[in-house]
């Protein structure tokens, strides 16, 4: 008969980890859960939400990696990416048109440094 191993599940704030980042959809969020995911032990990690908050879950198995590794190397990570990606918000008025905002999300992502750029409802946000 094989052994079972089960899975362990922790909960780390998104805005603690990465304070810069007001969408859980950032793409700075999904670098963490990629790297995290690549940390041996780690079987996934995903964004979850609850009272308001986003979460980023890693799944681990206990044996291989401990809590406080997983915390400590998620706090590392985070703080290498806010180091080294800006993340800038800006509010755009007199947008009234789905193509209007569009165009403007497409000429500032061919800005020089900008990765990514992405409207949200009247507030617009450039990364």
């Amino acid at each position: 008969m094989s052994k079972q191993v089960l899975d362990s599940e922790i909960e780390l704030e998104i805005e603690l980890l990465l304070p810069e980042v007001k969408d859980a959809a950032d793409t700075c969020v999904d670098r963490l859960q990629r790297q995290l995911e690549g940390i041996r032990g780690i079987s996934q990690a995903h964004v979850s939400g609850r009272d308001g908050l986003a979460n980023l879950c890693p799944h681990y198995e206990a044996g291989l990696v401990s809590l406080e590794s997983i915390r400590g190397q998620a706090a590392r990570l985070g703080a290498e990416m806010s180091d080294r990606y800006r993340h800038d918000a800006f509010a755009i008025e007199g947008m009234d048109c789905s193509e209007c905002t569009a165009a403007i999300e497409h000429a500032v992502r061919r800005l020089d440094g900008v990765l990514a750029a992405s409207g949200v409802g009247e507030e617009r946000d450039g990364r």
